[in-house]
């Protein structure tokens, strides 16, 4: 019995000698030749770009929308051209599609990411990866004609019709408030309509106001010549946080990070709120220190909640390999070395 023991400790001895002389080998051959280092990086230099399928609706001005000559253009087009610039890595192309499509695209892999001045929710967040920050700040805001007084809240409106589109965060957010508030319920208008519709029968009369994005008013004020009145909302958290991200798959972490960095890039060098002046006639690409501190304690539960034990993932690929006939493999009897030897009598080992 002790010289089947005796004889063992001398394979996995051999097995451990083996093991670490070809470890050893393979470092020494990885750092001596600096031919076969250059050539690694000569193949990643080689490389194509990874083509990048960007879904959005083309519908969205001035974030994305198609001019006269019928290209596509707008804020978020611009923005995701100059990362395409800064990025050798990546080439973006555009996939035109219907905005309820635009998920079901990420999901299947048809698109990389998603642009269409898209907002955060719990579900999304939940599925979804955001770009860490948002690319552009806008507001929903209270629009009503000018002839209404200044600063007005939705108390002020009781009574009042606000043509909203069904199932939006602005209805959801009007019907909430109905709710809560009988005494002061607002008479919410359902119409399946675009924003700049609804925004410019505000100004025809049709209703007294509605709920919608400062670029969106802004847009149709220019596009049209007309002049409508913004009124701040205290709780505006409650129809949506502001702000537009880029949104990807899970997966996509190293994608979602590598054009983080351009965009960081552009923030700090002006270029983002260049753009948004062209686009949206102010700055709107400011990030305060409360959004900053939100989205980095998104980002930090994203990545805790994402984290793997190392010695949790270690035992369970050991029984995984057990169970699968592995358990004799070299690498693993030399991690079983050192309980083996404990458990033999220090006679076998003399």
């Amino acid at each position: 019995m002790k010289k089947r023991f005796a004889s063992l400790v001398l394979v996995l001895l051999g097995l451990l000698c083996f093991t670490r002389s070809s470890s050893v080998t393979q470092r020494v051959e990885a750092r001596g030749s600096d031919s076969a280092i250059s050539e690694e990086v000569d193949l990643a230099e080689g490389e194509e770009p990874r083509q990048i399928v960007v879904g959005t609706t083309g519908q969205t001005k001035p974030l994305n929308y198609f001019d006269d000559n019928k290209e596509l253009t707008g804020l978020e087009i611009d923005i995701l051209d100059e990362i395409d610039q800064r990025l050798e890595e990546i080439e973006i192309t555009y996939e035109i599609t219907e905005f309820p499509s635009l998920f079901a695209g990420l999901d299947s892999g048809k698109f990389d990411l998603v642009a269409n001045n898209l907002g955060e929710n719990e579900e999304r967040r939940d599925k979804y990866l955001f770009s860490l920050y948002p690319y552009v700040i806008t507001h929903n805001v209270i629009i009503t004609d000018t002839d209404q007084p200044a600063n007005l809240d939705l108390e002020d409106l009781a009574g009042q019709s606000f043509g909203v589109v069904p199932a939006s965060p602005q209805s959801m957010f009007l019907e909430n408030w109905n709710d809560q508030n009988p005494d002061l319920a607002v008479d919410i208008q359902y119409v399946d309509s675009d924003p700049s519709t609804i925004i410019r029968d505000v100004y025809n009369g049709r209703f007294d106001a509605t709920i919608y994005k400062t670029i969106y008013l802004q847009d149709v004020q220019e596009t049209f010549g007309i002049e409508l009145q913004s009124h701040p909302i205290e709780d505006e958290e409650a129809i949506q946080p502001p702000g537009s991200y880029f949104i990807y798959r899970v997966q996509d972490e190293d994608l979602r990070n590598l054009m983080d960095s351009a965009l960081a890039e552009m923030r700090e060098e002006g270029r983002l709120a260049e753009l948004s002046q062209v686009y949206l006639g102010q700055d709107d690409t400011e990030l305060t220190p409360e959004m900053i501190a939100k989205n980095d304690a998104i980002e930090a539960e994203r990545l805790q909640e994402g984290q793997v034990d190392p010695d949790q993932e270690r035992e369970d690929q050991d029984q995984s390999e057990a169970a699968s006939g592995k358990i004799f493999a070299p690498e693993a009897i030399v991690q079983m070395l050192p309980d083996i030897l404990a458990r033999l009598p220090i006679t076998v080992l003399l």
